[in-house]
């Protein structure tokens, strides 16, 4: 056979000698008919059909060669075989993918790379769905790259892929979110609530982005669609009245934060009651039902809040039992809390140990075995009605309900003269019940409003100018202080007026917008995006809505006038979180210490949360974090020198040398400078040194 084989392969020979290729193309493929799996002799027989123009026997006889030679793992060769196919079919889409998948595997990950975006970028705009697959390598290839993950989402949503589109873009919100990108965050959540707009959880999360923007106008947008769905939600009333406060909209905005407090207050949720409270006051003169209220409120916070192994009278009484205490919570604290049981069971029956005991049964869940542990006990004095106290917690008797009727009464019962809903038309003075506000006249419809101003036009009788129409002229002479302060007067009148209400939002966002630009965002060039497109969140479909986005073309610029600052939600972080973190942060629980701050607005939270952040891996997100404390602080505080000495230290985390150096310049102008050690300053200024060496 192997003699046939070589004188059928000479006589090949002399015929391509002759020139006669076609004679010899036969020669070669009656050989392989015989050796079908001889890659050498086929890729000659592509070579020979290429080189006389037969290109679809060639394309055939090559396809095969580069599939046998990648299943042998000769991704070069492949490579080389897809780089000649496409000169044959240089647009062919499959072709290209698998010459991408071998330079990829031959070790060419730039080349691949590169053929990849380019399939991308052929397929997006006709055939969205082909360019998923090649997005979503490049994403493997560089997982890291943001904006491949972006241009994942764009893709499913082009190719109609609406609930995969909708969930990368919660997803892309949500890591926005981590890396402190609020306005990225804001705009990846309006792309997926244009997908599914009915989503009230997204909703206000795209409020409290819009919000942390100071962009009321669509934050408010936002929070109609969750107040829609839900009138209760804590989450949509909360937003609502820091919206309101946005607006100096104080009494709408204090009845809003009373409802709140009474939905905290039916949940048993008595810190959160209270914190809805010191809104309500922050509104305007202290009023003493919610001066009382708020004491009762705070004494439940503490009650819920008391941990038995905290009190004074706990405490271990020998060495044994202490012991047994600390390392039954370093073994609870790493996941063991059968084990943290075992130990305390182990360690006698004295007082401290059994308080301890019957606390780490309620962390496990086991209420009723806690409850008849600390009802077997003896104490006498503060220890028994402490534990009596722990005991109602437990069984969900937190004694809340002091002061329910009269926190009804301010809610159900007007602060104007009528005994009707709060936000009543014929009465909307003091107060308001948000249901009938937002139901009846919806926070889009106010063309009645409009109507109804026309009609005073029109009235004989009418010869005054109203202050809605003073605020109208005002705003269109460029006075927008003015324009704001009659819109104002409307409001106190009529906190219902939607007309007035959305156009002091829109020049309060003018007011804004007048401002100098704020400072670059933390995001590198590399990772920053081009979102000037508004119209993948236009909301000129709903009615009344369409001008709150932009000014007018014809009303001249504003002028430049600072706006009210937002209200701030508490002074500082309660003690015991702060507490709690800094304990996280010395035990290395960067998790655990982020839970504890939730959202820092003080100083010393954003300091420990910026630690966190850089203890996890995360300085840009630390960064973000000190650059929000810092611009709402003022530089009296005590903690304002260290905050800018642990900005300067992110930056340097992050190899922002130049930043870093500003912010240590900065600590050199402020008068408290010296608080921070002048080693520590010297020590990152030597860093930075090498740094930018």
């Amino acid at each position: 056979m192997a003699t046939q084989r070589d004188r059928m392969e000479q006589e090949a020979m002399r015929f391509l000698q002759k020139g006669q290729t076609d004679r010899a193309i036969e020669k070669y493929v009656a050989i392989l008919r015989d050796n079908p799996r001889d890659r050498r002799l086929r890729q000659k027989i592509a070579d020979l059909y290429f080189s006389v123009g037969r290109h679809k026997e060639a394309e055939n006889h090559y396809r095969a060669v580069a599939r046998t030679m990648s299943k042998g793992g000769h991704h070069r060769q492949a490579a080389t075989i897809y780089e000649k196919l496409l000169g044959i079919k240089k647009d062919d889409i499959e072709l290209k993918g698998l010459y991408a998948d071998a330079q990829l595997a031959a070790g060419y990950p730039a080349k691949a790379k590169d053929t990849y975006l380019g399939l991308v970028e052929a397929l997006k705009k006709n055939f969205p769905d082909e360019a998923v697959p090649f997005i979503l390598k490049l994403i493997k290839l560089e997982p890291g790259h943001f904006p491949y993950k972006v241009q994942y989402a764009e893709l499913l949503e082009a190719a109609a892929q609406t609930n995969p589109a909708y969930l990368e873009w919660r997803s892309l919100a949500g890591e926005s979110r981590r890396l402190g990108r609020t306005d990225d965050r804001a705009k990846f959540l309006e792309f997926a609530l244009r997908l599914k707009s009915d989503q009230a959880e997204v909703a206000l999360e795209a409020a409290d982005a819009r919000l942390a923007l100071g962009d009321v106008n669509r934050a408010l947008r936002h929070i109609r669609t969750a107040y829609e769905a839900d009138v209760s939600t804590p989450a949509t009333l909360d937003l609502l009245g820091r919206a309101l406060e946005r607006l100096s909209l104080r009494e709408s905005a204090r009845q809003v934060w009373v409802q709140l407090a009474e939905v905290r207050r039916a949940a048993g949720d008595a810190p959160g009651q209270a914190d809805a409270l010191r809104h309500a006051l922050s509104c305007g003169e202290d009023d003493p039902a919610i001066v009382a209220l708020l004491g009762d409120a705070d004494r439940a916070a503490e009650r819920l809040n008391m941990r038995l192994t905290a009190q004074p009278w706990a405490m271990p009484v020998n060495e044994v039992a202490a012991t047994a205490v600390v390392r039954a919570e370093i073994q609870d604290r790493y996941g063991f809390p059968e084990l943290a049981r075992e130990t305390l069971g182990a360690a006698g029956d004295s007082l401290g140990v059994q308080v301890a005991l019957a606390e780490m049964l309620v962390k496990t869940s086991e209420h009723d075995a806690a409850v008849a542990l600390l009802e077997s006990l003896r104490p006498t004095g503060q220890a028994a009605q402490d534990i009596s106290v722990r005991i109602a917690v437990i069984q969900g008797r937190p004694e809340l309900e002091s002061g329910a009727d009269l926190l009804d009464e301010l809610v159900d019962e007007p602060w104007g003269d009528d005994d009707d809903d709060l936000f009543d038309d014929d009465d909307l003075g003091a107060g308001a019940d948000l249901g009938d506000d937002l139901d009846d006249d919806d926070l889009e419809d106010f063309e009645d409003d409009l109507d109804d101003d026309e009609d005073l036009e029109d009235d004989p009788t009418d010869m005054g100018e109203s202050d809605e129409e003073e605020g109208d002229r005002l705003s269109a002479a460029g006075d927008l202080a003015g324009a704001m302060s009659a819109y104002r007067r409307v409001l106190g009148a009529d906190p219902t007026n939607e007309s007035a209400l959305m156009k002091l939002g829109e020049l309060m966002s003018a007011a804004d917008d007048a401002r100098p630009a704020p400072a670059p965002s933390v995001a590198s060039d590399e990772d920053a995006f081009d979102f000037d497109d508004d119209s993948a969140f236009d909301f000129d479909d709903d009615p009344g809505f369409g001008d709150l986005l932009d000014t007018p073309a014809s009303a001249p610029t504003p002028a430049p006038v600072a706006a009210p600052a937002p209200a701030r939600r508490a002074a500082s972080a309660p003690s015991s979180e702060l507490a709690d973190a800094r304990a996280w942060l010395m035990v290395g629980r960067a998790d655990a210490t982020l839970a504890a701050l939730d959202e820092p607005e003080t100083l010393e939270a954003g300091i420990l949360a910026a630690r966190a952040h850089c203890l996890s891996g995360d300085p840009r997100a630390a960064v973000s974090v000190l650059r929000d404390v810092l611009d709402e602080a003022q530089e009296s505080d005590p903690r304002f020198a260290e905050a800018v000495f642990e900005l300067a230290r992110c930056y340097a985390r992050r190899g922002k040398v130049r930043a870093a150096r500003r912010s240590l310049d900065e600590l050199d102008d402020l008068d408290d400078a010296a608080a921070v050690p002048a080693e520590d300053v010297a020590s990152l200024a030597r860093g930075l040194e090498l740094l930018g060496r």
